[in-house]
């Protein structure tokens, strides 16, 4: 067996044990094996730091790419979560809340029956009438297409830019 301190950080080490098969483990300092080895008298070879080297500079396409990936994540959140207006009020414009409102327009066309109010983000709204139903889905479609067309323009200029720092100044805002 052969013992050495192989330092893992510029403040941490582990012990590694070679077997003579060439077999590697770490151990710990009060092993008795390695406590035995070192009483017999031999010398613990300490191994530095070493640092990884620096990740290598992203390419202008991988920053495009990451660049893209941010993009649609800011659309999303913003259809799902900065609400689309209609009378005052702030409605939900994720998946969920856009099938319910549609599914309330069906429902008023079979039946006739319309529930009093809509849960708003800030408020209730009464409803009255299918036209509040169609305002409010209306208004959530107006809210989506705001956000493709905002993530749409920028798209375009983060695939024409021409170096990393114009890809990084286009931001949702």
């Amino acid at each position: 067996m052969r013992y050495e301190k192989v330092w893992i950080s510029s403040t941490e080490y582990c012990i590694r044990e070679t077997a003579p098969d060439g077999g590697e483990r770490f151990v710990v300092e009060d092993q008795p094996d390695f406590l035995d080895w070192l009483a017999d008298g031999n010398e613990l070879e300490e191994l530095p730091y070493v640092p990884p080297p620096p990740a290598p500079e992203p390419t202008l396409e991988e920053v495009k790419a990451l660049k893209l990936e941010e993009l649609v994540n800011a659309r999303n959140n913003a259809i799902d979560n900065d609400g689309a207006e209609y009378n005052g009020l702030r409605f939900w414009a994720d998946k969920g809340s856009k099938s319910d409102i549609h599914f309330a327009i069906m429902a008023y066309d079979e039946t006739e029956h319309l529930e009093p109010f809509w849960k708003a983000m800030d408020g209730l709204l009464p409803i009255s009438s299918r036209a509040d139903l169609i305002g409010i889905a209306t208004a959530i479609g107006l809210h989506v297409s705001a956000q493709f067309s905002k993530y749409f323009e920028l798209i375009a200029r983060a695939e024409a830019a021409g170096t990393i720092e114009e890809v990084e100044k286009v931001e949702w805002r």
